[in-house]
């Protein structure tokens, strides 16, 4: 997701996965709260996210908010179907 596209209070998805054959996904859900100052040592921008259904919130620092997507960067993930993970 590139910085300027994010919208305060809209919700972003990481898709991960449980191993590295990719045989099962989670995906998390995060509201964007907006970004959070800067890295003391890089100066990169910090962007802040909460986990939703919890009060965990999450740091990225801007070169890693490609790990964010958006809805339909969601399904179009979803629909390259990972190796190892089978369909019906």
């Amino acid at each position: 997701m590139q910085a300027e596209k994010l919208k305060l209070g809209d919700v972003y998805f990481v898709l991960v996965y449980e191993d590295e054959n990719h045989a099962r996904f989670m995906i998390q859900s995060h509201e964007y709260l907006g970004k959070h100052g800067s890295d003391d040592e890089s100066g990169a921008s910090i962007y802040l996210f909460r986990l939703l259904g919890s009060d965990g919130e999450l740091e990225l620092k801007e070169n890693d908010l490609d790990l964010m997507l958006d809805v339909k960067g969601l399904i179009d993930s979803l629909k390259q179907e990972p190796s190892g993970m089978s369909t019906p």
